[in-house]
């Protein structure tokens, strides 16, 4: 649910004040600033919560912690391409 609210708010903040600097609201900058902001705030929580990412994996799985930590660089990288146009579309299309 948190980071449900971490994207509605960050997209709404930013279409407001794209809206009011630039008369029009901007949902692009919005859309990608929103995902990438989620992307942050889940990214982060995979090292900040890493024993309770790590009991939501499949007991078969070896080496949880690992996988926790890849999947939440993996989610900080998504993050910071959604913000560089020049590779926007290739993360996109990767998430």
């Amino acid at each position: 649910m948190k980071p449900l609210i971490v994207l509605l708010a960050v997209f709404g903040l930013l279409a407001a004040g794209t809206y009011f600097v630039q008369g029009t609201p901007n949902y692009l900058l919005a859309g990608n600033g929103a995902m990438a902001a989620m992307l942050l705030f889940t990214g982060a929580a995979h090292f900040a919560f890493t024993q309770g990412m790590m009991r939501m994996l499949p007991d078969w799985l070896p080496a949880k912690k690992a996988w926790v930590y890849a999947t939440g660089v993996l989610e900080l990288a998504a993050a910071v391409g959604l913000l560089i146009p020049g590779v926007r579309m290739s993360k996109g299309g990767s998430l």
